[in-house]
């Protein structure tokens, strides 16, 4: 790590451990700040209209929402049907496996590919 080495330190591990010390000390919006800046790090080519394309379709929501043309379906429904429609699924994935001779795991894209 350069900073590590800048700072003269020959172990980049204890650098890293004192910026994890650092950002828990972090107030929460200084965290956010933060984090922004390591996805943008992480993702330099990241498409900047992806975010107005969302910005735009939360927006489209809440005023549809506001409108009364379309109506909020609680939470709880929500997550129940997300874990009728996994553990379908899952089940479907298994009886598959169960026919199929290999033996790796699945992994989770693989469960979610699975047409129920």
């Amino acid at each position: 790590m350069f900073l590590a080495r800048q700072r003269g330190d020959p172990h980049p591990r204890r650098l890293l451990d004192t910026l994890k010390h650092e950002i828990r000390e972090l107030n929460p919006l200084d965290k956010v700040e933060l984090l922004k800046v390591l996805v943008a790090e992480l993702e330099p080519n990241a498409d900047a209209g992806v975010a107005q394309a969302w910005l735009e379709e939360a927006r489209r929501r809440h005023a549809e929402l506001s409108a009364g043309t379309v109506s909020a379906i609680p939470a709880s429904v929500v997550f129940e049907r997300a874990r009728e429609r996994l553990s379908r699924r899952l089940s479907n994935f298994t009886r598959k496996q169960r026919t199929n001779s290999t033996k790796h795991s699945p992994t989770t894209m693989q469960w979610l590919r699975i047409s129920a």
